[in-house]
């Protein structure tokens, strides 16, 4: 196993910026300002930039972000351990009347009208958890939100993107902090049932495309039988374990 799959297999996400949070409003005075709500079970760096060009080496890691200039085009703050943290409208703010418009909705290979990263030191290791967005418009092209499009882990310089996995979120609580197992959460009526055997509860991540959850037994036989994920008919690299928990409504 090489290092970095070492490195996923033992990773646990331990900041997250919740993407229904985000929100957006304009000022008066022309000002752009960010609200969003994260969670942190460490204290971390929070680093939100707009107008990003980046710039990744021949293994297609991110070396570098660059923005037109560091004094309007960046907010940089330190986030400490806790969960459901509001970050509000006055600690994220920019001014539109130095930024030219197309900036701000141009969006191609390598730029990004906003990304947001959280940064963070664990067992002398360096992690990164950084969110690619857009801005979405009303009718009249004002800015009226903004909408992630990506997201992507940085293990000691080597990025893993986070893929949707269907009937799963991956994040944590504060109470499995010391747990090294992937958590799982599922709101009360959702499916929590394998979707190979259908009784068993899902207890299994097929890596890399992250499509199915399924039971450990499943998992097991899915790799051994070299079988292809049903969905995407990609190799089946790894399994991931999680514990699944349920969010009561």
């Amino acid at each position: 196993m090489t290092q970095a799959k070492k490195d996923l297999q033992d990773f646990k996400l331990q900041t997250y910026i919740h993407k229904e949070s985000i929100k957006t409003k304009i000022t008066p005075d022309n000002q752009l300002q960010i609200s969003l709500k994260i969670d942190a079970l460490c204290d971390a760096y929070l680093r939100v930039n707009t107008c990003v060009t980046e710039q990744r080496d021949m293994n297609n890691v991110p070396t570098m972000m660059y923005t037109p200039n560091k004094e309007n085009y960046i907010q940089e703050m330190r986030v400490r351990t806790g969960m459901d943290q509001i970050i509000p409208y006055e600690r994220i703010k920019f001014d539109l009347g130095v930024m030219k418009t197309y900036e701000m909705y141009q969006v191609y290979h390598s730029y990004y009208p906003l990304v947001m990263s959280v940064n963070y030191q664990k067992n002398g290791r360096l992690y990164a958890f950084i969110n690619y967005a857009h801005f979405t418009k009303d009718s009249t092209g004002a800015i009226n939100g903004a909408h992630i499009t990506k997201q992507v882990i940085l293990i000691n310089g080597i990025p893993f993107e986070i893929k949707s996995i269907y009937g799963l979120n991956i994040g944590g609580t504060k109470d499995d902090a010391d747990d090294d197992t992937a958590q799982g959460q599922v709101d009360d009526d959702g499916e929590q049932e394998c979707l190979v055997c259908l009784s068993e509860p899902k207890s299994t991540i097929i890596m890399p495309c992250g499509h199915l959850c399924v039971c450990s037994d499943c998992g097991k036989t899915i790799k051994e039988k070299n079988y292809t994920c049903p969905i995407c008919r990609g190799q089946i690299g790894s399994l991931i374990p999680f514990k699944m928990k349920t969010n009561k409504k």
